[in-house]
């Protein structure tokens, strides 16, 4: 039986999940989504990431009811909140979700308290009960000693936390952040991430949280959405992302990615064959059974290579597995690893990190192999 009430007018959905997107299209100006379908479970932490005007925002303001979807249907707690079909576009004001703007968007006449305090009044709270939620919000939010301030006398940084404690306190069914700390320095961006995770895993409240920042996106996330041009690319977990890419996009936007074409064959050792010269061993290499050839598209991240300087070179090793031939194209030091690019030849430049013990310098003739490769699956070829 369906635990949400029913009328005449909405359908409810058996076995509802927390949150349904399905098939929700957007023509509108320049906000532009298509056959976007998505769920979500209670209490999860879900990131929309890609680029600018992929329509991550768009979905966002859908979900909150500012921007009205072309079609589709959109289900929360079990029960239609649009849907072109039965005609339901329910009030932004009558969603029950919180949404923090990327503007901060606080009101400069009210202090702290009177900001935080503001949708209790609305809601025609006694001043008793207004009193008791703001304080279990702003200490939430640790702002317990600012309460009286305004907004001209905070940092940046503490104008977000009035932000996420104004919506945080009506007890939203779903919190949606826009951007939130894109205005932010990055030290005390990765500061107030830090606490936007702490908050969620203390009030167990469900978050989709929109970015352009794949780092916040993969340090924060239950589960990354990645979207280019208004279409879903990808859903999985953080890790997924990284190292089970879906398609070139995926492997691209996210993280840094050595992507070459070639010929894949898999004997004693895996081996991509760039030409018909120029060989590149892997230890590991997904998506390429023993004995078949595969021509195709290949990644493997910075990380995974391993590079050889070309003095230590094995004579006794063929020329197809001792490893590909490069110049070092660059240095850049970053504390813990060097980042190297890599000269291979027609055009091509792979990059590489390694530890600091040894440094090598632009013009050092090295052989490079790699620890794991995988197989993208768009354009491959099976040619043997």
């Amino acid at each position: 039986m369906c635990c949400c009430p029913r009328s005449k007018e909405a359908s409810c959905l058996p076995g509802f999940l927390f949150l349904l997107i399905r098939s929700v299209n957007c023509y509108q100006d320049n906000n532009v989504v298509r056959n976007v379908s998505l769920e979500l479970e209670k209490g999860e932490f879900v990131s929309l990431l890609g680029p600018s005007g992929c329509g991550k925002t768009t979905i966002l303001r859908m979900l909150a009811g500012f921007v009205e979807p072309t079609d589709g249907e959109i289900y929360l707690q079990g029960k239609p909140v649009f849907s072109r079909k039965q005609g339901i576009n329910t009030p932004p004001e009558k969603r029950h979700l919180g949404m923090v703007f990327q503007s901060y968007a606080v009101w400069p006449h009210m202090t702290v308290f009177e900001n935080i305090a503001y949708p209790l009044k609305l809601h025609k709270m006694n001043k008793q009960h207004i009193a008791g939620k703001v304080g279990e919000a702003i200490n939430l939010v640790n702002m317990s000693s600012l309460e009286k301030r305004y907004p001209h006398e905070l940092s940046g940084g503490q104008q977000q936390r009035v932000a996420i404690a104004r919506a945080i306190v009506v007890e939203p069914a779903i919190l949606l952040l826009d951007e939130p700390l894109s205005s932010l320095d990055a030290k005390l961006r990765e500061k107030m991430y830090r606490e936007i995770d702490a908050i969620w895993r203390r009030t167990g409240i469900t978050v989709i949280y929109v970015t352009h920042d794949q780092k916040e996106a993969m340090a924060l996330s239950d589960t990354i959405v990645l979207m280019e041009q208004g279409e879903i690319m990808q859903k999985g977990s953080p890790s997924d992302i990284y190292e089970k890419p879906a398609n070139y996009f995926s492997a691209d936007f996210v993280g840094k990615a050595n992507i070459l074409q070639g010929i894949a064959s898999f004997e004693d050792t895996p081996v991509i064959m760039i030409t018909g010269e120029q060989f590149l061993p892997v230890d590991t290499l997904e998506g390429v059974q023993e004995g078949i050839k595969v021509k195709g598209t290949f990644l493997f991240r910075p990380e995974q290579v391993k590079i050889s300087p070309a003095h230590l070179k094995r004579s006794n090793t063929s020329a197809r597995f001792a490893g590909l031939p490069g110049t070092i194209t660059y240095c850049s030091y970053y504390g813990s690893y060097f980042e190297y690019g890599i000269d291979i030849g027609s055009g091509s430049e792979i990059r590489a990190e390694a530890d600091t013990r040894n440094m090598l310098k632009p013009g050092d003739q090295v052989f490079i192999t790699i620890q794991k490769a995988i197989t993208l699956q768009e354009g491959n070829n099976e040619i043997a």
